[in-house]
């Protein structure tokens, strides 16, 4: 693989064409089901030898001052823990999407925020559905450093009804109070970081829940229905 990038005052973009070969010989199918059939420790291209070639991690976005639009198949990594959010880890091939909103953090005193907004149509998955996205960071340089955050996850699709949800629709989904396409799926998330630069820790908490928002009595009535939630900590340097 090759990697290049730049970066000037209106234009920045990252290319990186490769080229992956592999003898991809036969292993055991530890013949499981369900929700466990897609682990790392099994191979999942069966033909002999496997070439994948193409571009990956690439970006290209119009920007100023810190603020920009573009596309890109950069893979994408919400939350404050590493391989541990309750949304977005996507440590596997990354998927074209458009992205609206701050390209790194921005700063004003002690105070730095960062904002984008992710729109997709991932069609390569069942029902192709559209993927929207609104994912955001506030951050109080004091001490210790505190950071909120939050981000929201749409699918969209209404193959089940036969219909096609326009571009327009699903593009806009975030922004409407009523949902009137069927097959929607939502995750909501918001997390907590207390950052001590000095010794080098990081604590977090996020709570998210998967509540489909449509029938908002029910997320009343049983709050416990799809309400997931992580602590944790990272201690950075030796021991």
């Amino acid at each position: 693989g090759v990697n290049l990038s730049y970066s000037g005052k209106f234009v920045s973009f990252n290319l990186q064409p490769y080229y992956l070969t592999t003898q991809n010989k036969e292993v055991e199918d530890l013949n499981r089901v369900g929700l466990f059939t897609p682990l790392y420790d099994v191979r999942h291209k069966h033909g002999t030898p496997y070439v994948s070639s193409g571009l990956r991690e690439t970006q290209f976005y119009f920007n100023y001052q810190e603020f920009g639009f573009g596309i890109s198949n950069a893979n994408m990594w919400w939350g404050p823990g590493l391989h541990t959010s309750l949304t977005m880890t996507n440590n596997t091939t990354g998927f074209p999407h458009i992205m609206i909103g701050t390209r790194r953090e921005k700063r004003y005193r002690n105070l730095g925020f960062n904002i984008h907004y992710v729109f997709s149509q991932l069609d390569k998955t069942d029902k192709n559905p559209y993927y929207t996205a609104l994912v955001g960071t506030v951050t109080f340089y004091a001490e210790p450093i505190i950071t909120i955050g939050f981000n929201r996850n749409i699918l969209s699709s209404d193959r089940s009804n036969g219909k096609e949800v326009s571009k327009f629709s699903a593009a806009t989904i975030l922004f409407r109070q009523s949902i009137n396409i069927k097959d929607t799926h939502q995750t909501l998330a918001a997390y907590f970081i207390l950052d001590f630069p000095e010794s080098g820790l990081k604590v977090f908490f996020e709570l998210g829940t998967t509540d489909r928002w449509q029938d908002f009595t029910d997320f009343l009535n049983y709050p416990d229905h799809g309400i997931g939630s992580i602590f944790g900590f990272r201690q950075y340097g030796p021991f």
